[in-house]
């Protein structure tokens, strides 16, 4: 099955939120005891919250932590 990728490095809020919702309802779909899958969700909500801020209201903290997790995850 051919997914179609999107690169949410270099995207605005709502692609990046797209992109991570999209791995959200992959990973739901794996074995609910799967380690893989608690921390993947685990680091995918973080995200989630992390986005949710105002790109203004960010700290730089939050900031590079979203952009290191984007960096480090691939979708």
């Amino acid at each position: 099955m051919e997914i179609d990728r999107v690169k949410p490095q270099c995207g605005d809020d709502k692609t990046r939120e797209a992109a991570i919702e999209a791995e959200v309802d992959r990973v739901k779909k794996l074995p609910r005891s799967s380690a893989y899958a608690i921390h993947r969700l685990k680091v995918l909500g973080k995200m989630l919250d992390l986005l949710k801020i105002p790109r203004q209201d960010r700290t730089s903290t939050e900031a590079d932590d979203l952009e290191r997790l984007f960096a480090e995850l691939a979708f």
